[in-house]
């Protein structure tokens, strides 16, 4: 899959389930930084693995960085589909010296959602990872979750 058609179907998935009437820029901004510290997290333990030589964890732990970083993708997308930005596929970027979830949270923070989705698309092309795959796998994540947007929070039917 690719970015535009995540987009498409994750604005079909947002409309049933009524997230962009049911929540604001500012919960669906919140919910990205929780994502943000849960990629983190994951990097963190696949490095303490690449380090204690435990190879056969590291293959997971690249999944879950990178469902993790696609599901502040789709948090990004909701949030910048509410204040009513376009948004532009993935463009590699030069973050500078600052960590990519750093720069990732401060996009968040400041409304800089491009920002948010080039810095994934850093994370992809730094562990050769097809976007695609991430986006295929948040997309077979989040797609029979059943439940409706109340409030800024998703009531799980």
């Amino acid at each position: 899959m690719r970015f535009r058609e995540l987009q498409d179907r994750l604005d079909g998935w947002c409309l049933e389930r009524n997230v962009y009437q049911g929540s604001t820029e500012k919960d669906q901004v919140m919910g990205g930084l929780v994502e943000i510290a849960e990629a983190s997290d994951a990097s963190v333990e696949m490095m303490a693995a690449a380090l204690e030589d435990k190879t056969e964890n590291i293959k997971s732990l690249v999944t879950d960085i990178m469902l993790e970083v696609a599901d502040v993708m789709v948090f990004t997308i909701n949030a910048a589909k509410i204040a009513g930005y376009h948004l532009e596929p993935p463009q590699p970027s030069n973050g500078g010296s600052e960590g990519v979830f750093t720069r990732m949270a401060k996009g968040l923070k400041k409304g800089r959602y491009q920002d948010v989705i080039n810095a994934a698309g850093d994370i992809f092309f730094d562990m050769k990872v097809d976007p695609a795959y991430a986006y295929d796998l948040v997309w077979d994540k989040i797609k029979d979750r059943k439940g409706k947007m109340q409030n800024g929070i998703f009531v799980k039917l």
